[in-house]
């Protein structure tokens, strides 16, 4: 099985491709931009089984998903969006308003894409505190951070055999 992984330098996308076998890892730092790289992602992940759109730039991964979903809705194939739980949060700080929303973005994307009635298989899955770095600055007082390495293990159990 051929598995896709968008951000797949990042701190849970590292962790997947030590998990997985058969990886196409997706990330700047192999010169790939979901905002500006989309097709030529899109076209190199195409023999691939399943897709994890786990980068995050702007609303990229939602339209990432929109025309994957488009191409991939007829064949056997899983997409497996990775969200925020700070897309549910009513009362979050202004600074992170914009994230939040394009985490909603892409939840609601993915919830109305698994209700169509295709092939493909769609599923949306979000996380409360991952420990990363980023996270350890912006959330110092959160304790009760998941470990990177959990957050990928939940994240390949969702792999089904299509």
């Amino acid at each position: 099985m051929k598995i896709a992984v968008t951000g797949h330098t990042g701190a849970i996308g590292s962790e997947i491709c030590k998990l997985l076998d058969d990886v196409k890892g997706f990330s700047r730092s192999n010169g790939y931009d979901i905002r500006t790289d989309r097709d030529r992602i899109l076209m190199e992940a195409d023999d691939c089984d399943v897709f994890i759109n786990l980068a995050n730039s702007e609303y990229a991964a939602t339209d990432m998903l929109i025309e994957l979903f488009d191409e991939w809705k007829d064949e056997r194939k899983q997409i497996i969006n990775i969200g925020s739980a700070i897309a549910d949060y009513y009362d979050m700080r202004l600074d992170l308003a914009s994230y939040a929303a394009q985490k909603a973005a892409l939840k609601q994307v993915a919830k109305m894409l698994n209700h169509q009635k295709t092939t493909c298989e769609v599923r949306y899955l979000s996380f409360g505190y991952i420990d990363t770095p980023r996270m350890r600055e912006k959330y110092p007082e959160a304790t009760d951070r998941m470990s990177t390495e959990e957050a990928a293990r939940i994240i390949c159990s969702l792999i089904s055999n299509t």
